[in-house]
């Protein structure tokens, strides 16, 4: 069984704030599946809001895409956070 050591100043540095909840503040280990689940409902982290932008663009008679600028930032955001998940990894 892989361990993986986590702790806050791990989840401040890839700026997890909303995750820390998520962290058993008494557990000090967690496996490799463990922290890779908390990275990836990280990842997941705007799912709601996109599909609240995609929603509102689907509405019928609306000429240009509103909050386009939102959507990009978050869309940007999202794959360089997943490129430097799948490049660097947890150790």
């Amino acid at each position: 069984m892989t361990v993986v050591v986590l702790n806050y100043t791990y989840f401040y540095s890839l700026r997890l704030e909303k995750e820390k909840s998520h962290l058993d503040a008494s557990k000090l280990e967690y496996t490799k599946t463990e922290a890779c689940d908390l990275v990836e409902n990280y990842l997941h982290r705007f799912s709601d809001e996109l599909e609240q932008i995609e929603l509102h663009n689907s509405i019928k008679g609306r000429q240009a895409r509103q909050h386009s600028a939102r959507e990009t930032v978050i869309n940007q955001t999202m794959e360089r956070e997943r490129q430097l998940y799948d490049g660097y990894g947890l150790e």
